[in-house]
């Protein structure tokens, strides 16, 4: 069980809410992609990295979106503040 009031728990919830919103009105984000950070991402958290995926397809499947890969990385960072914190707390 999360701590719905935990900052971290907070923080996600409201990026996903953004994220939504933007999938239901079909627009893009239109940031810079940075390579190098989303790659050295991937390398330190594979699990989270393999998570993300998963979330990806799952829209793509079921609302023909594409995150982009400046929402791939900040899915990542959301998620890995999330599980570290939770993992610490238990």
């Amino acid at each position: 069980t999360m701590n719905e009031e935990d900052w971290n728990y907070q923080n996600f919830l409201a990026y996903l809410k953004y994220l939504v919103n933007r999938i239901l009105e079909g627009d893009s984000y239109q940031g810079s992609e940075d390579q190098e950070l989303y790659h050295e991402l991937i390398l330190l958290y594979p699990k989270v990295y393999d998570c993300v995926e998963k979330i990806a397809s799952f829209i793509k499947d079921g609302f023909d979106y594409e995150i982009c890969q400046e929402d791939r990385m900040d899915m990542m960072i959301y998620i890995e503040r999330l599980t570290k914190h939770y993992n610490r707390t238990r």
